[in-house]
């Protein structure tokens, strides 16, 4: 009886490019899947920008332009489901090790966006890193940040709200979001979160508006 042949591993592809991923990363070394190749990666162009809302450090891995800009697009508004993948986790193992510890609570949308949409588009994105996500913030009110004045969107604070259900005090909380850009939301969300008598908080975001 003739032996069956060994099935070779197969290649992974790029979910950008659709290329295959045969080059070697140095960030390939400890993720043992692989969603995007070298050659995306850098015209991702990752600068890993630190910065404060209040008095909570940030951190930012992209700026929002140029190739960022329209995959978060694609993503988000064109419901292109299977770029969850390509922000973050070739990082992944990274923040793991960073954020030890910390809980992921998501800046929310508005519940019926998520339902049409079938998923959270922030949470998919961050549970590669495979930390506890607290989904305790709610958005009271469909409001689009885009289409509210500068003005307006600095009371964005009265359209979140924060679960009564849920105890946080004394947790360490990573808040995350896909996109900063005046960074109202986020200020909304730390009020809420310190109000619940939290240990630390920590902002990760996808990218961040570098406003002029």
């Amino acid at each position: 009886m003739k032996q069956l042949k060994k099935q070779k591993k197969q290649t992974p592809i790029c979910k950008i490019c659709f290329k295959d991923i045969t080059s070697f990363h140095f960030h390939n070394i400890f993720n043992k899947d692989i969603f995007i190749c070298e050659s995306c990666i850098k015209k991702l162009n990752p600068i890993f920008l630190k910065f404060k809302i209040d008095d909570i450090d940030g951190l930012a891995i992209y700026e929002y332009k140029d190739l960022v800009k329209d995959l978060i697009f694609l993503y988000k508004g064109l419901e292109d489901y299977e770029l969850k993948d390509v922000f973050l986790s070739q990082f992944k193992s990274e923040f793991k090790i960073k954020y030890h510890g910390y809980k992921i609570v998501p800046i929310p949308s508005y519940f019926e966006d998520d339902l049409k949409r079938g998923y959270n588009h922030v949470g998919e994105i961050f549970k590669c890193l495979r930390l506890p996500i607290l989904n305790c913030l709610i958005k009271t009110k469909n409001v689009k940040q885009k289409e509210l004045t500068f003005k307006e969107r600095q009371n964005i604070s009265n359209f979140m709200d924060i679960k009564n259900d849920i105890n946080l005090k004394n947790e360490r909380i990573l808040l995350v979001d896909d996109i900063v850009t005046t960074g109202s939301s986020m200020q909304a969300a730390i009020k809420l979160l310190k109000k619940s008598h939290v240990k630390d908080i920590k902002i990760l975001c996808i990218a961040k508006n570098l406003l002029k």
